[in-house]
């Protein structure tokens, strides 16, 4: 018996360790990582892609569940029961799915599924010949966010309420018919489960059949079962205006700007709001992308293939010059020389010479839009530099070419009447010079294009910079900095391009006009100016232009009227010509939702004035943005270094996302890194019957916040996460409690730092200031 009890005593205690050891086994499985190289997945929508392993830093984007990204290894940030553990990834983006970026997301939204590649879906079957949808197969779409909802029609009715019924993120989907537009959305006709309806446009990603991306990489060169193209025959197109944005797809990131009289090869077209858009590839650029049709004309059929694949170019030869067999010697002019993978300012950056006098020689000359460039070697690295920044020493050809004309010149001499105060950066690494010649001493430098000057009104010709080529240089303003910059890097804004940059953030925006409408029987200059424009599209020819509507001008009309999928009456009323003439209506851009009564402007300090006790939480103000004059009303949810908002309604974030040229605020933070240069907004808060110099941070965030989530919904704002609204001496999120962390920097992200863009609201105050 005694025996028998310590028998039990034992069995007792190995049980116990055993239990013990299993609980040890679990623990320690459940703090189990996920090793590099293999595939981890969102577990939760919105999770922060983070550039650092920061819970306040900067992100890539925010991720919808499901998707997956490559581990690159661990870290941990904070000690105790402070720490998170996170992991570095590398994939795409929503937006950019066919991209790599690397960042960081918490392991507690991120979970393992192995060694499964990103780019693998499951494609869903294409749709039978039962279905209610077009059996004719357009094209290929996959899923980039989970939950997709199905609707009845664009914009309209849900079909698939249930969970269980919407479609998962990675699904490959046939569509039928055209992309159609709704709403400033893409919609295109899919079936899944046997609902047939459409999907929005920020849900996909055009694919073909197997589900890789096609969208901003190759189209097919003609209309076929898995292109996503509509009809149109390869040609060339040349453009019309300058400055014309190529955009990864319609409406959306601007890869770069051409200048007029660019040609390009098209390869495809595709009609989006009742747009046509070209689908092209750009030598200058290195990239295909998308031309607005009304921007361009199509000048002849298309002078080489388009490649297979997304190929590495060669830049066409604008100004007859070729590079065969010239060789020689160079010695650089300027310090830090750009060395680029091809000739052209927007080519990949492959390496920088860093002194001026540096020789090297060239195995190449090419020369693009009036510009030399030569192909060297530095560093056991080839690629093209520019030629107004070095001087040939000695130059050899097997047989150098005359160039049958006299170079033109770079850079037009402008008509000033026509220009507005307004300059934007054409490109990267822009010098600001002291005098307006390539030898004038460099005063600063403007790192990024698109980047906002203010031109004085002054502008010079320069002929020797360059012998054979005529420059025009502009006087500009850049921080506290004046001087010129030439004309081929800057593009000083007319006045209407202004307004519309005021407005969206893009000079390329279509602009406000309001129409008579004309029909058959009309006559005078409002006549022949739309059938010049018919004529320039087609559908009339130059002997129809009578100024007389007659009956070949109402059958012209019909017929861009169906084109356009407007009502085909023959009349041009409104739409028509607003389709015409690629403009929008009178108001569009005014999207306030009050009309401020605003006091002389104060600048009060954010800790020590009374502005936090007269905005206090969960109050509202009306806040007005600077540029645009767009007002909306703000609720303050909380906020201890600034003041932390939200739209007050619906319609206010409407008014939010019309200041920043969106169509909803998800996009604001998708194109986050294409707006740093203008994000930064200077505002005229009014409350209390006192209007305040303040600026705003409008990307939003913070959206895991229980306040913040509970708040957005109690409104029914439309609106995810917050936005920051700073006064005077008020902190960023990160400055806890030292005030070395007010931001006064006056050129982070673009123009404006907080405090420089209070100041500047300040000074441009409408209504005085006290």
């Amino acid at each position: 018996m005694k025996e028998t009890g310590k028998l039990k005593k034992w069995l007792a205690l190995a049980l116990t360790m055993a239990a013990v050891l299993l609980l040890c086994m679990a623990a320690a499985g459940a703090e189990s990582t996920i090793a590099v190289g293999e595939y981890g997945q969102i577990t939760t929508d919105n999770t922060f892609f983070r550039k650092t392993p920061d819970l306040s830093g900067d992100f890539w984007a925010r991720l919808p569940a499901g998707w997956q990204l490559k581990v690159l290894g661990t870290t941990t940030t904070g000690t105790g029961d402070k720490a998170i553990l996170w992991y570095k990834v590398q994939g795409g983006k929503p937006s950019a799915p066919g991209r790599t970026y690397t960042g960081y997301v918490h392991s507690g939204f991120f979970a393992a599924v192995g060694t499964v590649p990103e780019t693998t879906p499951t494609p869903t079957p294409t749709p039978s010949s039962s279905s209610s949808a077009s059996t004719s197969v357009s094209g290929y779409v996959r899923t980039v966010k989970s939950g997709v909802n199905i609707r009845k029609t664009p914009g309209g009715t849900v079909l698939t309420a249930k969970d269980e019924d919407k479609i998962p993120y990675n699904t490959v989907l046939a569509y039928a018919g055209n992309p159609t537009n709704d709403d400033n959305n893409v919609w295109v006709q899919v079936s899944y489960k046997g609902v047939t309806g459409y999907i929005r446009g920020d849900c996909w990603v055009f694919t073909n059949a197997s589900g890789s991306t096609i969208s901003d990489v190759t189209p097919s060169p003609t209309p076929a079962a898995e292109s996503p193209y509509t009809a149109g025959a390869l040609g060339t197109i040349t453009l019309t205006t300058g400055g014309v944005n190529v955009r990864i797809s319609p409406n959306k990131t601007v890869l770069g700007r051409l200048a007029k009289y660019t040609k390009l090869n098209y390869f495809g077209t595709m009609t989006v709001d009742g747009k046509l858009w070209y689908y092209v590839y750009s030598n200058d650029l290195g990239t295909y992308g998308y031309v607005l049709g009304s921007l361009a004309r199509v000048t002849s059929g298309a002078t080489v293939p388009p490649p297979a694949t997304t190929p590495t170019p060669t830049p066409t030869n604008h100004s007859g010059n070729t590079s065969g067999g010239v060789t020689g010697t160079l010695k650089t002019i300027v310090d830090k020389l750009n060395i680029r993978k091809t000739p052209s300012l927007q080519g990949v950056f492959v390496e920088q010479i860093p002194k001026s006098g540096t020789s090297l020689a060239f195995t190449a000359k090419q020369v693009v839009s009036g510009v030399p460039w030569y192909r060297i070697k530095y560093k056991n690295k080839t690629g093209w530099v520019n030629g107004n920044y070095v001087k040939v020493t000695s130059s050899t050809s097997a047989s150098t070419p005359k160039p049958t004309t006299k170079p033109s010149a770079v850079t037009p001499i402008p008509d000033i009447s026509k220009l507005s105060d307004v300059a934007l950066t054409t490109t990267d690494t822009v010098f600001i010079r002291k005098d307006p010649s390539m030898s004038g001493r460099q005063l600063t430098t403007v790192s990024k294009a698109n980047t906002k000057l203010t031109y004085n009104g002054q502008y010079s010709v320069d002929t020797t910079s360059t012998p054979g080529t005529t420059y025009t240089w502009y006087k500009v303003t850049y921080g506290h900095i004046t001087g010129w910059m030439r004309g081929d890097f800057v593009r000083v804004l007319t006045l209407d391009e202004k307004k519309a940059y005021g407005l969206t953030g893009d000079p390329t925006t279509p602009a406000e006009a309001s129409y008579t409408t004309l029909s058959k029987g009309s006559e005078g200059a409002a006549v022949t100016k739309l059938q010049q424009a018919l004529y320039a599209q087609g559908y009339l020819t130059a002997a129809d232009v009578t100024g007389t509507y007659n009956s070949t001008t109402e059958k012209a009309v019909i017929a861009f009227q169906k084109a356009k999928g407007l009502t085909q009456d023959g009349i041009a009323g409104e739409k028509t010509q607003h389709a015409l003439y690629n403009t929008v209506p009178v108001g569009t851009y005014d999207s306030s939702t009050v009309n401020a009564n605003l006091y002389p402007v104060e600048k009060v300090d954010w800790f020590s004035g009374d502005i936090q006790s007269i905005w206090a939480v969960t109050g509202t103000a009306v806040i007005t943005d600077v540029y645009t004059g767009i007002s909306f009303r703000a609720y303050r949810i909380f906020g201890g270094n600034h003041a932390d908002a939200v739209p007050l309604t619906a319609a206010d974030t409407k008014a939010y996302c019309q200041i920043y040229g969106t169509s909803n605020a998800q996009e604001i933070a998708d194109r986050d890194s294409e707006m740093k240069n203008w994000r930064r907004r200077p505002l005229w808060v009014t409350v209390g019957g006192r209007t305040f110099a303040a600026s705003m941070y409008g990307v939003p965030h913070n959206f895991p916040d229980s306040t913040v989530l509970s708040t957005n919904k109690k409104l029914a704002n439309n609106f995810v996460g917050q936005f920051c609204v700073h006064f005077v001496n008020s902190m960023t999120h990160d400055s806890k409690t030292s005030k070395a962390h007010v931001d006064y920097d006056s050129s982070k992200n673009g123009n404006f730092g907080h405090q420089s863009a209070i100041q500047y609201a300040y000074t441009h105050s409408i209504s005085g200031t006290k």
